[in-house]
């Protein structure tokens, strides 16, 4: 009677009562007899309880993991995406279940049609629902008696450092087994013939399905499976065995290829062959550094300029160090004759290091100093050469 008069109470309120259990005291106590059987609290019931359209009642997956671990029972996650999701449970007393539930099931069951009340769940969040069906897939299998208000009143056990590992290595294993699939997959483009390639396809495809793979994420972007990346290599193989067959592409021997799924195997755990191109850093590494190259020949000219130098300074009219000539002989017209280039207009005149190399009185066959021709590129006043003031 107690309880009664309490659901009465609690169809009249109208705050932090579901709008659905308004003015339904029938329902409220109905609710309250089912929190009371799982041991939870009359809050928490009709938050996380439901009716579903055949009558029955339904269960939150957040209540489920909190029955669960209240049980001593535990779920970790391996994989989650958006096309799968696996669990680890390890139950009270010590088993361990690997359960999976994939957006394929999702779709084949319906839940993503239209018609279905939580269809547009589905399509926003498809991780979150896979994560919701594989943990109450998980619990009805190995520990359903939580949901019936029968586990025990366990305490609730610490992280445990040896499970988390087993996940990690769960979750590693699963890693290597998409990528061999993939590897294989790409080995098996080493086979021409259409038909055959396809047969080995088709194999994988099972091996996969088998192995619960077919819905594992292949690039860790959530964009392809392992069902979408095989179904397309299929496609791809079943239009080269039709353009073969048909001749609008050559023919091919299938011997020239791996032909069964143990000889894809057998390429992919094969050793690299021993005269195999090293890998770019290797080579690299390898290489001998190139020798740096010649650079030009400036010594010999220094060593020549100092010559002239010192020739010079021995020279007793400051010329160039060579033997003076008669004026009148040809080699005298002929060194009178030579004029030093002018230099073109906005250029700044003799690169620096060959005016360096010169002595401050280096003259020219006139007499003139050189750098004062270049300074002011005129020779001095009365020289010989100085015709009109440029050389």
């Amino acid at each position: 009677m107690q309880m009664l008069q309490m659901a009465e109470m609690l169809s009249e309120a109208e705050l932090f009562v579901p709008t659905h259990l308004h003015g339904k005291p029938a329902d409220i106590l109905a609710l309250m007899f089912r929190a009371k059987g799982m041991d939870i609290p009359l809050a928490v019931a009709w938050d996380e309880l439901y009716a579903t359209s055949d009558g029955d009642v339904g269960r939150r997956a957040k209540l489920v993991r909190a029955l669960a671990r209240r049980a001593g029972h535990r779920i970790d996650f391996v994989e989650r995406d958006r096309f799968h999701a696996v669990a680890l449970v390890r139950t009270a007393d010590g088993e361990q279940h690997e359960v999976s539930f994939t957006i394929q099931e999702a779709v084949e069951r319906g839940y993503t049609d239209p018609s279905y009340p939580f269809a547009d769940s589905w399509t926003r969040m498809p991780e979150d629902m896979l994560v919701a069906r594989v943990t109450t897939r998980a619990v009805n299998w190995f520990c359903p008696e939580v949901l019936l208000g029968l586990g025990a009143d366990l305490a609730e056990h610490a992280d445990d450092p040896q499970n988390a590992s087993q996940v990690v290595e769960i979750r590693e294993e699963r890693r290597a087994q998409v990528a061999q699939v993939l590897r294989l997959m790409s080995l098996s483009e080493r086979q021409p013939n259409g038909m055959v390639r396809l047969s080995l396809l088709r194999g994988l495809f099972m091996d996969c399905r088998d192995a619960l793979l077919l819905d594992y994420d292949t690039d860790g972007t959530g964009q392809a499976s392992v069902r979408h990346v095989l179904t397309d290599a299929m496609r791809a193989a079943d239009v080269l065995a039709k353009a073969q067959s048909s001749g609008e592409a050559p023919t091919a021997d299938p011997a020239d290829g791996p032909q069964t799924l143990d000889d894809l195997r057998g390429l992919d755990e094969a050793p690299a062959p021993p005269d195999a191109a090293p890998e770019p850093e290797a080579e690299a590494e390898a290489a001998p550094e190139p020798e740096a190259e010649a650079e030009p020949v400036k010594k010999p000219r220094k060593r020549a300029a100092k010559k002239t130098a010192a020739k010079d300074a021995s020279s007793p009219q400051g010329g160039t160090g060579a033997t003076a000539a008669p004026k009148g002989s040809a080699r005298g017209r002929k060194a009178a004759s030579r004029k030093p280039a002018s230099p073109a207009p906005g250029a700044p005149g003799r690169p620096a290091a060959r005016s360096a190399a010169r002595p401050d009185d280096f003259r020219a066959p006139c007499g003139c100093l050189v750098d004062e021709i270049i300074r002011t590129g005129k020779h001095a006043d009365g020289c010989a050469d100085a015709q009109g003031g440029t050389p």
